[in-house]
């Protein structure tokens, strides 16, 4: 059967998922991966038999840091979880620096424009 786009499907699949690329079904057998990016969710062998740079047009921008597991086993969701953590802690960093500076620099402008504004008064 053709579908949009000039794309033949196999009309003996059983899965209702597949990736768009290499036709695997998306049955719990086979990993597949999720593009943190842009959402697009892909197989594993697609990824390995295109590239991830033949594949930015299309599906990306995104790096291999944005491929994340599907379904991991044990041993790769705790590295998973070890990293969402610490791209968290990262950001939460990220966030108070930005909020200190901000602080920092209104203080400093509070400060200096009281300054100015006494001197002015006690002039007159």
């Amino acid at each position: 059967a053709e579908a949009a786009g000039g794309f033949y499907w196999s009309t003996d699949v059983v899965s209702p998922y597949a990736c768009p690329i290499s036709q695997v079904e998306m049955n719990g057998k086979n990993p597949f991966v999720v593009l943190r990016s842009t959402g697009w969710v892909l197989s594993e062998r697609a990824l390995k038999q295109v590239g991830l740079s033949n594949l930015q047009a299309e599906y990306g921008p995104f790096t291999e840091a944005d491929c994340v597991e599907l379904a991991p086993n044990d041993e790769k969701k705790a590295e998973l979880v070890m990293r969402m953590n610490e791209a968290r802690a990262a950001k939460a960093a990220k966030k108070a620096a930005k909020k200190d500076k901000k602080r920092k620099l209104a203080a400093t402008d509070s400060s200096s424009g009281s300054s100015s504004s006494s001197s002015s008064s006690s002039s007159s």
